[in-house]
């Protein structure tokens, strides 16, 4: 059982609360022997997930999709979202709507405490999910009693032994009650308040801001320090101050319990039932209570109750996480299906590493052996089915043979994109059956087109068959069709094991197909170690390296206008591919207006953002969604997303307002001139 720890943008989150539970995660699962990795390229067995961003989402999907167990570990809620930074209260039912959408893809939920557990089973979307409350931890080796430490902090810091001291821990986000703790500075101007924690102000609000930026001569804010230092502030403060809004566990409160330190919290909900007032912590409701048992803490009036608080941090100790985690792990895995289907996969890829080992002894002997038996390669070329295929390999039985299965290959697929192939079955059959088994190389092609589509978000679409077939009417009988806008298109379902959910999606993949052929064409070549070629069909192009290294090919990108023989672009690409899409390809006119091929998702009917669109990637199906995404985006947004990926060039060209045409590109794409 391997386990992928899966946290979108660890680097950012990794000073944060959050960060802290993941590296307490890797802690756990090694202390109970649980193999683990943070690469989704390795294999694994369970995707356990702690974020709800985008591409958590659809790796997640993706996971889902391969027939992997998820655990999806939430760490956020509604509740706990607002109050933070800018906006988060105008926009927290956004956010309890997508944090469902991310939870439901879950096999199980994990979440800190009973409390999140408890808001979490009233969340629409989520009543039936079988959700887990498993601490975030503490690692009981670093957070002990250490009097040394305590002594180094106030050194550090400036503070003498007789000082009293109180500490705050968290981000610059008013949830924190960082607002109160600057509060209660001014208050007792004899006593020394530290806070540890930062975060970006720029997204704080006003409020925050206006605290943080307060100049007290008792108040110090001491930014992000590493857990050492934090170790040594709760053993060296007399009180932790701990004001917090909400939380969906809070690990520094279970650190001060660890270390004995003296605890002043709010109370609130989360910490009902394991913190108790006046037996391991105190509490306080609001800032009037908090400046009466600050004062009576720090001045003895109320004696220390920290000693009987390390029975709290002993029950979240590391080692306890890891065996409630490997119990749910083993549940997760207990469906004897997705056991086979692990095996299946294991034998699979002994197979394949046997292979590539093979591989490399005979690339090893072709290396130390070239000078003996090298070839000149020459070129050959032939046209199947449309496709012209120029390669350049060292003798013709090998090239006839590797014409012979490209041929097998755009017959397989173009088979399944029959009027009467797989994919119409798919979208118009009869059958009663819940689920449809589809052969296997369809089931990894329409994933993979999925997974392409789905990452544009709303701007492309594989599932406008109806809309493609009534525009393809509109063409015959030159009458505009009556589209409902409000519609809802209907997706493909992936179950795993070659399956789908049987809900006629009306699968339209026409305007993408060829690149994805070209695409198998080249990995094809590419596996069979022939890596200079050329391939063109319509106004895709893909290549491989040139016959002559040091050059490239030229490609003549044409003009976007029907019988005109002018070439808009000349590149020089190797090892790259082109796709254009216009309104020159299969365009037609009703009424005098002049339509597109392309259908929009957002209107259903013919995009008109651009004249034409040429992009250049590093293979041909990624060049022919891009730019099927860029045809259907405005200029703005499409240029945005190219320039922010060092792999695409582009260019579009559009009409002015006098009618007459213009071309723009992306920054880098005069590199390919």
């Amino acid at each position: 059982m391997k386990v992928l720890l899966y946290t979108e943008g660890l680097k950012t989150v990794g000073n944060s609360g959050l960060g802290k539970a993941i590296k307490h995660q890797m802690q756990a699962l090694e202390s109970e022997g649980i193999e683990y990795t943070l690469d989704p390229k390795e294999d694994w067995d369970i995707l356990h997930i702690n974020t709800w961003w985008l591409k958590s989402y659809f790796m997640a999907k993706k996971a889902k999709r391969m027939g992997k167990k998820v655990v999806y570990h939430a760490h956020s809620t509604e509740e706990d979202y607002r109050n933070g930074f800018i906006f988060a209260n105008q926009t927290s039912k956004l956010i309890k709507w997508w944090l469902v959408k991310c939870y439901s893809l879950g096999d199980v939920i994990v979440t800190p405490t009973p409390y999140s557990k408890k808001l979490l089973e009233h969340y629409k979307g989520l009543e039936n999910k079988k959700i887990y409350a498993i601490s975030n931890g503490i690692d009981l080796s670093l957070f002990k009693k250490d009097k040394k430490a305590g002594e180094k902090f106030r050194k550090e810091y400036g503070y003498t032994k007789d000082d009293k001291v109180v500490i705050g821990i968290g981000l610059y986000i008013e949830r924190k009650g960082i607002v109160d703790f600057v509060k209660l500075a001014k208050k007792f101007p004899e006593y020394k308040f530290i806070w540890f924690g930062s975060s970006p102000l720029s997204v704080a609000t006003k409020p925050v801001k206006d605290a943080v930026n307060t100049k007290l001569p008792n108040l110090t804010f001491a930014g992000h320090v590493e857990q050492e230092m934090i170790k040594a502030a709760l053993n060296g403060c007399d009180l932790y101050l701990f004001p917090t809004l909400e939380e969906t566990e809070g690990i520094p409160i279970i650190e001060a319990c660890a270390v004995g330190a003296n605890a002043l919290i709010r109370d609130i909900k989360i910490f009902d039932g394991w913190l108790k007032d006046g037996k391991n912590v105190y509490k306080a409701k609001d800032l009037e209570e908090f400046e009466i048992k600050t004062r009576k803490i720090l001045t003895g009036k109320l004696p220390s109750v920290s000693e009987n608080a390390y029975e709290v941090a002993k029950e979240r100790d590391i080692k306890e996480v890891g065996k409630q985690l490997k119990k749910v792990y083993e549940k997760v895995m207990k469906d004897d299906k997705e056991q086979i289907k692990y095996k299946q996969e294991q034998t699979f890829k002994l197979k394949k590493w046997s292979l590539i080992f093979t591989s490399i002894l005979l690339l090893c002997a072709l290396i130390f052996c070239k000078d003996k038996f090298e070839l000149a390669k020459n070129e050959y070329n032939r046209v199947i089915d449309g496709y012209n295929v120029k390669i350049y390999t060292q003798t013709k039985k090998k090239a006839d043979k590797a014409f012979d299965d490209l041929e097998q290959i755009i017959d397989q697929y173009n088979n399944y994109n029959k009027k009467d192939g797989e994919i119409a079955f798919i979208n118009n059959n009869n059958d009663d059956a819940d689920t449809l088994v589809v052969s296997s190389d369809l089931y990894k092609m329409l994933v993979n087109i999925d997974d392409y589509s789905q990452s544009f978000g709303d701007n492309l679409d594989i599932y406008l068959g109806k809309y493609y077939s009534l525009w393809n009417e509109a063409r015959k009988s030159n009458i505009l069709p009556n589209i409902n806008i409000e519609e809802k298109i209907t997706p493909i379902k992936f179950l795993g094991n070659n399956k789908i959910v049987n809900n006629h999606p009306n699968i339209y993949l026409d305007t993408i197909y060829t690149g994805y052929i070209i695409n198998e064409m080249q990995n094809y070549l590419n596996k069979h170690n022939i890596d200079t070629y050329l391939i063109s069909k319509n106004s895709i192009v893909a290549t491989g390296k040139n016959i002559k290294e040091k050059d490239k090919y030229l490609i003549a990108i044409a003009s976007p206008f029907k019988n005109d023989d002018n070439v808009l672009q000349i590149v020089k690409i190797t090892n790259k591919a082109l796709s254009t899409k216009g309104i020159y390809q299969n365009n037609f006119e009703i009424d005098g207006k002049n339509y597109s091929n392309i259908i929009s998702p957002e209107t259903y009917a013919p995009a008109e953002n651009a004249i034409s669109v040429t992009v250049l990637a590093p293979n041909a199906l990624e060049a022919d969604m891009v730019a099927t995404y860029l045809f259907l985006t405005d200029i703005e947004t499409g240029l945005e997303y190219v320039n922010s990926n060092d792999k695409l060039d582009a260019v579009w060209c559009y009409y002015k307002e006098d009618n007459s045409y213009d071309c723009v590109r992306s920054e880098n794409f005069d590199n390919n001139i």
